[in-house]
């Protein structure tokens, strides 16, 4: 969508522009100058054209001219293939350096236009109206009621734009309208905005624009209408690059991005370098956003970002979002991204494309560039899904930066995953044994670390915890090594250490020996009975000579009487590696490189057990 500002900077620009056309025909009248004609600019930087100027109250003093009044008619702003058409700019109490106005009536060069609208003051800015058109990209807009208040040392303490409605072709031929409300500024630093078009910024960044407000902004396609809502922005800072960029080029150069290739392709990347080392945006929000479509309406809520730069983004969230569907409807009370950073794959990418060298890295250097992401968060999550209501509490994943800056930790967490099983339809697999067993809901809770050990090409993997109520928990904790970069990318190749799986009868036994024993007419002690000396044989089966002395009798032990069970797998010294792979489906061969031990250490799970002295 194109900027009506940008169209407004352009007649302040001028000034900048070297001059093209014939010197303007200067009338000068008793109280009051008149200049017609006026053009400046050149097709490569852009053109401006003033029919007339018209300067009231017009006076100079040294260095300094002010004016009461003045009003620039039916400009005309052409860069490329757009053209910008205003009928009328009304300025009231206007004072500026002298070169200023030369620039403006003339066409003299501004050495430094951004110091002289430090040096300006301008009461108020009015702009009924104006349009642009680009056959080039077939989009058009239209601009209603604009205004500009208090214009001092560079900076506008208030404006505002009633209306604007733009129209453009989408990629795919749809026609897409774009309508944006009442559209409020706070205060606004016009002059570094400027110096992104003629360089020469340098220190910190600034405040470029403390606050800005949307009334409303929607998106209507034929088959899609996106409603924004309302749209809040505060604090936003940046400092514009050292070197030159006219808006222009920025436009011509565009096309050149992708791949970064050519000199104009490499100069774009360079200049967007220098733009998103410092911008940032303290909060984006969109309050009340909602998509219409034939399918019915979805609400998106309130979407925000929090601390939003090119590199980094502190916060995005979406609260209230739900939508309505065959099924049932879907409610999310709140989805979160915490601390998603991406800024050395971000200028690992630029360097390629600003100065065009092939990348030389190593694997190391890879896994550097991985962005960290400090959490990524559902909550009060509730659906209607084909299997019935489900609903979930939260659901927390982690990928937060290691000593090194780089990723080294992924945390995955589930808090209150809840189905209403008595719901589940028939053609569900295990739906009617899941009911015979006298289950209505189940309740899952779930952690999951995997830790990656840079240093010893180590990862560690735990599950402190996996349950599910009424049915029972398993825990595992498993050491592998010579992964990441110089060893095996692939988890189920990399050589198991130890790997140990806690199992938790919470319920689940005595269910499914009750409806077992029932069927065959038997008790279920004696169930029971039958099936601890059939899998304790299963085991021997499988592991034979690997098992320790009393695994085996475990096994019986545990079946028989329920509470927990724990099996842990190491390799036998002096024999070849297993594989995590490996242990997954035990063969003969792999057997006879492990050792197996099977324990019933009672209800204490795998990590109270390495807390033991």
């Amino acid at each position: 969508m194109k900027s009506f500002a940008a169209a407004l900077a352009l007649t302040v620009l001028v000034g900048a522009m070297a001059p093209a056309g014939a010197q303007p025909q200067i009338n000068i009248q008793t109280g009051a100058t008149d200049f017609r004609d006026v053009t400046l600019g050149s097709p490569a930087t852009g053109t401006v054209t003033i029919g007339r100027i018209a300067l009231t109250g017009f006076t100079t003093q040294g260095d300094n001219a002010r004016a009461s009044r003045a009003e620039l008619q039916n400009i005309v702003i052409t860069i490329g293939t757009s053209r910008t058409e205003v009928p009328s700019i009304v300025m009231t109490d206007v004072s500026a350096p002298a070169s200023l106005f030369q620039a403006l009536t003339k066409g003299n060069a501004v050495p430094n236009l951004p110091d002289l609208l430090r040096a300006t003051t301008i009461a108020d800015i009015q702009i009924a109206s104006a349009k642009l058109r680009d056959p080039g990209s077939k989009s058009e807009a239209e601009y209603s009621d604009f205004s500009l208040k208090s214009l001092a040392n560079g900076i506008a303490q208030s404006a505002r734009l009633a209306r604007s409605v733009s129209q453009a072709v989408a990629p795919t031929g749809e026609a897409v309208t774009t309508t944006m409300g009442e559209t409020v500024y706070g205060k606004t630093d016009i002059a570094e905005l400027v110096r992104f078009v003629t360089g020469g910024g340098s220190g910190e960044a600034k405040s470029l624009v403390d606050r800005m407000t949307i009334a409303s902004f929607t998106v209507k396609m034929p088959q899609v209408e996106i409603d924004f809502g309302k749209v809040e922005i505060a604090g936003v800072y940046g400092r514009a690059p050292a070197t030159a960029m006219p808006i222009a080029e920025i436009q011509a150069l565009t096309g050149a991005m992708p791949g970064g290739t050519g000199p104009q392709g490499q100069k774009l990347a360079a200049y967007y370098r220098e733009v998103l080392q410092t911008f940032r945006v303290e909060r984006y929000a969109f309050i009340g956003a909602k998509v219409k479509s034939d399918l019915g309406v979805a609400e998106l809520g309130t979407i925000a970002m929090e601390n939003f730069s090119g590199q980094s983004l502190g916060r995005f969230s979406i609260a209230g979002a739900g939508v309505a569907l065959p099924t049932g409807p879907i409610r999310l009370g709140e989805f979160e991204i915490k601390g998603f950073n991406w800024k050395k794959l971000l200028d690992f990418g630029l360097e390629i494309a600003s100065t065009g060298k092939e990348p030389d890295v190593t694997p190391d250097q890879i896994m550097a560039l991985i962005p960290s992401l400090d959490a990524l968060r559902f909550a009060n999550l509730t659906a209607g899904t084909p299997f019935g209501p489900m609903s979930l509490g939260e659901m927390r994943i982690e990928v937060p930066a290691g000593p090194r800056g780089t990723p080294e930790q992924l945390a995955w967490s589930i808090k209150a995953l809840k189905a209403d099983v008595s719901k589940l339809p028939p053609d569900v697999p295990l739906a009617d044994e899941i009911k015979a067993l006298g289950y209505s809901e189940l309740t899952a809770n779930a952690d999951v670390k995997v830790r990656y050990i840079a240093a010893e090409k180590a990862a560690v993997i735990e599950v402190p915890k996996f349950e599910i109520s009424d049915v029972g928990a398993i825990d595992l904790s498993a050491r592998v090594t010579n992964i990441g970069p110089g060893g095996v990318d692939d988890l189920d190749e990399a050589p198991v250490e130890q790997l140990t799986l806690g199992i938790t009868d919470g319920g689940l036994g005595n269910r499914v020996f009750r409806a077992f024993a029932s069927g065959a007419g038997i008790s279920p002690e004696a169930m029971r009975a039958a099936a601890a000396i059939e899998l304790k044989n299963q085991a021997t089966a499988l592991f034979g000579p690997a098992l320790t002395p009393g695994s085996a009798q475990a096994v019986e032990e545990f079946i028989k009487s329920g509470e927990r069970l724990v099996l842990t797998i190491k390799p036998k010294p002096g024999a070849a590696p297993v594989k995590l792979g490996e242990i997954s489906e035990p063969t003969p061969e792999v057997v006879s490189r492990i050792t197996v031990t099977i324990a019933r250490p009672g209800r204490l799970n795998i990590m109270d057990q390495m807390r033991r002295p």
